[in-house]
């Protein structure tokens, strides 16, 4: 029995939640009887879903060290790579012990961020040189550690979360209904960051973030589901590490709306699983998030992106999307909304073309995926 111990993001977030999982499925596939433990934040959902699955709160980190020193894989997986001083610390101790352990490490789906400091350069350096086998889920990902001067090979791979398949349709009608929507009734769900001017100073340099520039983000979100809660149910649905977070761009949105009632809030975190399948409900997504994004082309939904970065920049492209995306410092209501027009005109197109990006991208996950079995398997 192989002892598999995975780290890189948390449970917090929907689309974190989703990488981790994809992960365990990944290696409950190769090895069912594996023993597979999870270095990240306690979600009892998560753990309460998935018996076998252990979960070491990561912020603890003296209790993650017999589970390291006993590991026969350490896997490094979701967005890791991010040049933060605090962060980089913890990194560096974490990696010390893997170190010390001698245990074969896996960097695999990662995603990454710019890095520019020494240390940022040093400490990921270090990992890379370590691993045995790098695979990012994207092209940002690997520019960031390519940049580093890593020597072991770095491969570009497909996002691994097309393994994952949505909730059951009727455990998303329950969910709806129990949300006051009505399933058989058009729907747009809206995904977003909570752009807010008191972010810490790392995000703002990332997003090249001004005070003007965040109301009018928010108005012009207001705007457009204003003018779509004419034809549709709206709601925001919880994706961010706090739901407060949701929770406060929803009320932002709001006060631009006649009727603020129209636009509704899903606050209570479900599983990734279950999210995919309220997205797959929909008839049309706004966008906010990458993750969301990736997931509606999955699950074959239209949807409008709006960009914070250049990952989204990346996958619009890769899907030919680009008229489809808007960049979230200069959003224009009337504008978005007109898309919306286009895409609705277009929607027979677009969902094929999903249809096929879809299982060309699981079929190009699982096939990345065989990486695993040389760790699993020997």
């Amino acid at each position: 029995m192989k002892r598999v111990t995975i780290w890189g993001t948390t449970l917090k977030k929907v689309a974190d939640e989703a990488q981790m999982i994809s992960q365990y499925k990944i290696v409950k596939t190769f090895a069912p009887d594996a023993d597979v433990t999870m270095l990240t934040y306690l979600k009892p959902l998560v753990q309460k879903s998935y018996p076998n699955l252990t979960i070491t709160p990561i912020p603890k980190i003296h209790k993650s060290l017999p589970r390291i020193f006993k590991s026969d894989l350490f896997v490094v997986g979701g967005g890791p790579f991010f040049d933060h001083t605090p962060h980089l610390i913890r990194v560096a101790i974490l990696m010390f012990f893997i170190w010390i352990a001698r245990v074969p490490l896996l960097i695999y789906g990662v995603t990454g961020f710019p890095v520019k400091s020494w240390l940022g350069r040093t400490v990921f350096k270090w990992m890379g040189n370590y691993a045995q086998e790098i695979v990012t889920r994207d092209a940002g990902a690997y520019k960031s550690l390519t940049s580093v001067g890593i020597k072991t090979p770095i491969r570009q791979g497909i996002d691994l979360r097309a393994v994952l398949d949505p909730a059951p349709r009727e455990r998303v009608e329950e969910i709806l209904k129990e949300e006051g929507l009505d399933p058989k009734k058009p729907m747009v769900a809206f995904t977003v960051r909570y752009i807010h001017k008191d972010v810490p100073d790392w995000v703002k340099e990332h997003l090249d973030m001004h005070d003007n520039s965040v109301d009018k983000f928010n108005e012009a979100l207001g705007k457009v589901a204003a003018e779509l809660s004419k034809t549709a149910q709206v709601f925001v649905i919880a994706m961010n590490p706090d739901p407060a977070e949701d929770k406060a761009v929803a009320e932002k949105m709001r006060e631009y709306m006649d009727d603020p009632s129209q636009l509704k809030l899903i606050e209570h975190r479900f599983l990734a699983t279950e999210t995919l399948g309220i997205l797959k409900a929909c008839d049309m997504i706004v966008a906010g998030r990458v993750g969301s994004a990736f997931f509606a082309t999955m699950l074959e939904t239209p949807f409008i992106a709006i960009a914070h970065e250049g990952r989204m920049k990346d996958w619009m492209e890769e899907i030919g999307m680009q008229q489809y995306m808007f960049d979230w410092q200069s959003l224009d209501a009337e504008k978005i909304l007109n898309q919306v027009d286009t895409l609705n005109k277009s929607r027979t197109e677009i969902v094929k073309a999903f249809k096929v990006k879809a299982e060309s991208s699981r079929k190009q996950a699982w096939q990345d995926a065989e990486i695993y079995k040389e760790f699993l398997l020997n």
